[in-house]
């Protein structure tokens, strides 16, 4: 709101890059009596909504296996009585399936009701993805709302997060791609073996999750959650490099078939012909890894630490600690400051490395952390915005909300409200504007969507500020509140890498961007 106030407990958020770590973590709050709140590590498949998915699956992948039938029966989506079911077993557990499927057209609503869509849900397992098929059953199951029905008002949120990560699981397992649904039940054997891997229970969301208490997740587990003050612990930690026999494969979305299947024992012995395989899937982890550094610098409001313990015999590669104490080292403006880091003060909005924000310093700690976990890395604290970027960041916000259809943005502090309704009135006037109300009317337009961010291919962060599609064309959008003689040819060039990160995107449909002037005006570039 926009009032100094104390820090709060439930206002910090230490995230790491794996699971192993967090316990460490735990046991020093544990031992300094701070509280502090994390999703059960590990424990998603084994909770009780998790394991009635996995039976599910099981069923649909063989049909014969009646214990997993009697497991769905008796769980929330079918809710089948011990008597009924008793009843099902009279003729002996083989025939438990084909006893039920006979009873589409009998009395017993129950029965039929489970035997028509498990009989749908089967014919629909050979063709859909795993995430599709657990769409359907979500929705013909009303699966929500019967599990609402049976759990208990305090444990049901925590049950709907379960099954809500439960299904996201499946489009994170390999992008959701397995092929079978045996394949995807192996793979989730897979993780639960593994104590790095195993997926963690759901965070509950549209509440407090902190309760005034310090939340200590993974980077994966806190994607949506946002915090003032974020410590990125152990952040000189790499990726775990590939240890052993491993499948090479080279499958691209939509191909009907794999393009290279063979077994790869150890890179030194890969060969020519596996050479670009390889090196793809290379290219392809640091993106990753990238995206996954994103993540965790976004999720800080106000305050971002970064910390790390240097291994005693190095290591190749680069860590987190590294690249974004080298981003903010190559900005300008860097100073030097007494503890051996270094100082910076972004300005221009449009031109922030990632995390920034306009107006704020960044300090870079030492090299070498100092005993006990001295953080080194990114401290950040907030210094009144300069007037123009002030006043930019505000007509950015009132576009967003009228442009996204969303309730009135939080009036920024250093403005006022007659300032804050001037900037109102200019955005309305914009996106009803002749020249631009067909790229804010959803009846114009095929889609759009604002402040995309998004990594270009040479690392670097951008953001979008309108995306829209039209049946012919698509518009790459950048609104300049400024209007300074050669502004445009300013944000030309950044205009044009906009423009090429997002044919890779969408190639064969033609790309155009344009500024957007504070008189409502269009400048056209490409």
């Amino acid at each position: 709101g926009g009032e100094a106030r104390p820090a709060r407990y439930g206002d910090m958020m230490i995230l790491l890059r794996r699971r192993t770590g967090l316990a460490v973590y735990e046991a020093a709050l544990r031992r300094h009596g701070i509280p502090y709140f994390g999703a059960s590590r590990g424990c998603l498949l084994d909770t009780l909504e998790a394991a009635d998915l996995q039976a599910l699956l099981r069923f649909l992948a063989a049909p014969a296996d009646a214990l997993a039938l009697a497991h769905v029966l008796r769980s929330p989506l079918f809710a089948v009585s011990d008597r009924q079911l008793l009843a099902l077993t009279a003729g002996g557990a083989d025939a438990l399936w084909p006893t039920l499927r006979n009873a589409v057209a009998g009395d017993d609503a129950d029965f039929a009701r489970a035997a028509r869509l498990l009989s749908d849900w089967l014919a629909a397992a050979v063709q859909l993805p795993v995430h599709d098929l657990l769409d359907r059953v979500f929705h013909q199951g009303e699966l929500m709302a019967r599990y609402a029905s049976v759990v208990g008002e305090m444990a049901w949120p925590g049950v709907r997060a379960n099954l809500e990560a439960f299904i996201e699981l499946a489009l994170r397992v390999d992008s959701g791609r397995y092929p079978s649904l045996p394949r995807f039940l192996d793979e989730l054997d897979r993780l639960r073996s593994e104590d790095d891997e195993a997926p963690d229970e759901g965070l509950i969301l549209g509440e407090d999750p902190s309760r005034g208490r310090v939340r200590v997740l993974t980077v994966h587990a806190a994607k949506g959650l946002e915090a003032p003050i974020v410590w990125l612990a152990d952040a000189i930690s790499r990726p775990r490099p590939d240890a052993g026999a491993r499948v090479l494969l080279a499958w691209p979305p939509g191909a009907s078939a794999p393009e290279h299947l063979s077994l790869l024992q150890r890179k030194d012995n890969q060969g020519i012909a596996r050479a670009a395989i390889i090196d793809a899937e290379s290219r392809a982890a640091a993106r990753e890894d990238a995206n996954l550094l994103y993540v965790a610098i976004t999720r800080a409001k106000q305050f971002l630490f970064a910390s790390g313990v240097a291994p005693a015999r190095g290591g190749a590669g680069t860590s987190w600690l590294e690249r974004l104490t080298d981003a903010v080292r190559a900005c300008a403006g860097v100073e030097a400051t007494a503890e051996g880091g270094c100082r910076i003060a972004f300005g221009n909005v449009d031109h922030r490395p990632v995390g920034a924000l306009p107006g704020i310093p960044v300090d870079v700690g030492p090299a070498v952390p100092g005993p006990d976990l001295a953080p080194v890395g990114v401290r950040r604290s907030l210094l009144p915005l300069q007037p123009e970027q002030l006043w930019g960041t505000g007509l950015h916000a009132w576009l967003e909300a009228l442009g996204c259809d969303e309730p009135a943005p939080a009036r920024l502090p250093g403005l006022d409200a007659a300032q804050w309704s001037e900037l109102e009135s200019i955005a309305r006037r914009l996106v009803s504007s002749d020249d631009l109300r067909r790229f804010f009317d959803p009846a114009l337009h095929v889609r759009a969507a604002s402040e995309i961010e998004f990594v270009l291919p040479d690392g670097s962060v951008g953001r979008i500020d309108r995306l829209v599609e039209f049946e012919s064309d698509i518009w790459v959008l950048d609104y300049k509140s400024g209007a300074g003689s050669g502004y445009e040819q300013d944000y030309a060039a950044q205009l044009l890498r906009y423009v090429d990160a997002v044919r890779l995107i969408r190639p064969g449909k033609p790309l155009r961007a344009a500024l957007v002037r504070p008189d409502g005006g269009l400048d056209i570039r490409f």
